[in-house]
């Protein structure tokens, strides 16, 4: 949906149609590609399960899946929830990133797990940017070179505040 109306958007921009016709195309779009807004319980379940993806690679022991699940999904739940009460960008991301990091610090001194720091990595996966990135990449290959700086950007401002919330944690932990 986002790609035919960039598609459309630079029609118009090149005058190949008209403002009528790309009002009557974005329209038509719409009705079209409905996009289904999920319940946050099913957001969170999915996040959850995201977070556990990486324990596969480390090939880690079943309670580290439950522990990532559980780090997982009140990370996403963190950033969820503070979006819909803050307007600034990326304090969401900051705020869940430390939020992640410290309750895997405190899964490692409780002695539940022995390295925290691979609760951490799955626990983001979630809010990692990765389609915007791949999207911004797809942009830079189709020429399309402001947009993709754009849309860079912002994927390097959202991977920054994750990162600096973890590395806060870190420290003051």
């Amino acid at each position: 949906m986002i790609d035919d109306i960039n598609t459309l958007s630079r029609r118009l921009a090149e005058k190949k149609i008209n403002p009528k016709d790309f009002t009557e195309e974005i329209e038509k779009i719409y009705q079209d590609k409905h996009t289904t807004d999920f319940p946050f319980y099913l957001k969170a379940f999915g996040a959850g399960l995201v977070s556990m993806a990486p324990m596969l690679l480390f090939t880690m022991p079943l309670y580290y899946f439950i522990y990532c699940f559980i780090v997982g999904t009140i990370g996403y739940g963190v950033s969820y929830y503070l979006a819909k009460l803050s307007n600034l960008p990326y304090v969401d991301l900051f705020i869940s990133g430390f939020v992640i990091a410290l309750l895997s610090i405190i899964l490692s001194k409780l002695n539940l797990v022995g390295q925290y720091h691979n609760i951490i990595i799955g626990a983001i996966m979630p809010l990692v940017p990765g389609v915007a990135i791949t999207n911004a990449i797809r942009e830079l290959v189709m020429r399309h070179a402001l947009s993709s700086a754009v849309k860079l950007l912002d994927a390097l401002l959202v991977a920054s505040s994750i990162g600096f919330g973890i590395a806060t944690a870190l420290i003051l932990f």
